[in-house]
This record gives C-alpha cells, sequence and structure tokens, in this order.
C-alpha cells in the first residue's frame, strides 16, 4: 500500500516537476516569438509541428504537476486547520483552474498545427491561436497567484510552513498578478511574473518536502535489526 508520507513526498516534488515542464513547454511553443510579431511570422512558428507537439505534451504534463503539488501543498496546510474548507481548500481549487488554463492554451495552438498540416489554417488564425495560448497562460497566473496568496496567509496564521515562506510567497504572488496584468504593456514584466511563478513552486516543493520530514520522520529504530537476547 503507498503510504501517506510517500504520496507528499512526491507531491512535493511536483512542484519542480511543474517548473521544469512549463519551462521546457513554453520554450517548444513559443521559442522568440510575440503576440506582437506579425500574423505571417505567427504562422511560420506555428508550421514547427514538432515544437508544438513536443510543447503541448510538457505542458500537459506540467499542469498534472500543479496539481500534484497542490494536493501536497493542501494537506500540510490542513493539519493547521480547525475545520476543513478553508485557505487549504483555496489553495487546491485555485491551482487545478490555474492548470486547467495552463493546459487549454497549448491545445488550440496544437488544434491549429493540425489544420496548417491540411493546408486549411490562415495566418490570420494562428495569430489569434497564438495570443489566446499567451492569454490564458496569463490568466492560469492569477489563479497561481491566489494559490500563492492563501499559502502566504495560513503561513504566517498558523505553524504548518514557515514563516518566511509566508512572506515570499505573498511577494511572489503580488509579482504573478502583476506580471500578468501587466503583460500586456511589455515583456519585462510578463518575465517578472513568470519567473514568480517558477520560483513560488521549486521553493514550496522544498518547504513542503521538509514539512512531510516533520510529519513522518522515518524511525531509526523502526530499521535497526531485533537484537538477541541470551538467557
Amino acid at each position: 500500500m503507498i503510504s501517506d508520507s510517500l504520496i507528499l513526498r512526491f507531491g512535493a516534488s511536483a512542484g519542480v516537476l511543474f517548473a521544469a515542464c512549463i519551462f521546457f513547454g513554453n520554450g517548444n511553443l513559443l521559442g522568440d516569438s510575440s503576440s506582437v510579431d506579425s500574423a505571417a511570422s505567427l504562422y511560420r512558428v506555428l508550421s514547427d509541428t514538432q515544437n508544438i507537439s513536443v510543447g503541448v505534451f510538457f505542458t500537459t504534463i506540467g499542469a498534472l504537476f500543479a496539481v500534484g503539488f497542490a494536493l501536497a501543498l493542501r494537506s500540510v496546510i490542513a493539519r493547521g486547520e480547525m475545520k476543513p474548507g478553508g485557505l487549504s481548500t483555496v489553495v487546491l481549487v485555485a491551482a487545478a483552474t490555474g492548470a486547467a488554463l495552463t493546459g487549454i492554451g497549448p491545445a488550440l495552438m496544437r488544434g491549429v498545427t493540425l489544420r496548417i498540416d491540411d493546408a486549411t489554417s490562415t495566418p490570420d488564425i494562428a495569430a489569434f491561436s497564438h495570443a489566446s495560448a499567451a492569454a490564458l497562460f496569463f490568466y492560469a497566473s492569477i489563479f497561481f497567484a491566489i494559490e500563492a496568496l492563501a499559502t502566504s496567509a495560513a503561513a504566517l496564521r498558523g505553524n504548518t510552513l514557515p514563516r518566511w515562506f509566508g512572506w515570499l510567497a505573498m511577494i511572489l504572488g503580488a509579482a504573478m498578478v502583476i506580471g500578468a496584468a501587466g503583460a500586456a504593456f511589455g515583456s519585462a514584466l510578463a518575465f517578472i511574473g513568470s519567473m514568480a511563478l517558477l520560483s513560488f513552486h521549486i521553493v514550496g516543493s522544498i518547504v513542503v518536502w521538509r514539512a512531510a520530514v516533520r510529519v513522518y520522520p522515518r524511525s531509526s529504530t523502526a530499521l535497526a535489526a531485533p537484537i538477541e537476547v541470551r538467557a
């Protein structure tokens, strides 16, 4: 039987895996392109069906890892709550919504690449799908920001997570909101939001892993060999 300790540790590791998948997935999906590029340029980007397929794969898997990380984070936060349905639930719902939006955008791009293969798409459709995927990712960042801010409140109010992580989660959550809201005004703000998203999941994985070790310590006595007693 899989123990709660193993599930919690896997969930903590999922945060790092999410960051890696999003990094590689978005790199393959978008490359050096931007939604303000010409329609013809974005059409050429989406014509590279192999890169788009790899990007969709990593992004989809990453969305699943985001939910796994949120489940572990929720489990840790819930231990300090007096009754269910508090901040731990906000963390899970926000992360699940963000993960869903993260996966929808690449799916739209993949649908366009299939039409490009059949020569039934146009540069305008390619540009629209590119802009839609980018917009959905930044909308997803809003929900991941809610996850971070709820985690911050739980860490500062309870004792299941370190207070320094509560302050860091607050800063990173605010940066995600700024990045998502300011993405339309420049790539610098969008970059800040993206880095905040990745940092929250990477640092959060370490924090949740350490919390799992405290909740489920490995007993050295349980691993010790039985001692033979002679009469």
